[in-house]
């Protein structure tokens, strides 16, 4: 599995420290994703918290889920953990991105939008 050039091979855990914008200040802002791959293939589950910045509670069940090592003894396929996904929202305490998109409002996607290559699962 590759992640924004970051390979997680089967039976590794990884952190990833991801890159994603900057503040104004010239401050990087970066997102973690905890990666959990079985030696075993199988499906990838992503477990997302802090989609909307003023709904902390997701972001502290994610995290004690990392904490506490939850998905460290998974039997088969790979969890992706990201517990803050919205920094801008929870630094503002808002459901929104500066530009005012929700970003709950982005799943499930579409398949006409093609995004920059950053996970790739072999």
């Amino acid at each position: 599995m590759i992640i924004s050039n970051y390979e997680v091979l089967p039976g590794k855990n990884a952190t990833l420290r991801l890159p994603v914008a900057s503040l104004p200040s010239g401050n990087r802002v970066n997102l973690f994703a905890h990666v959990y791959r079985s030696k075993k293939p199988g499906p990838t589950m992503l477990v997302i918290g802090g989609i909307h910045g003023d709904e902390i509670n997701g972001i502290e069940i994610v995290r004690r889920a990392v904490k506490n090592g939850m998905f460290r003894k998974i039997t088969k396929g790979s969890v992706i953990a990201i517990p803050l996904l919205n920094i801008y929202g929870f630094i503002n305490f808002s459901r929104g991105f500066p530009d005012g998109k929700d970003v709950n409002r982005s799943f499930p996607g579409s398949k006409k939008v093609r995004l920059p290559h950053v996970l790739h699962i072999p």
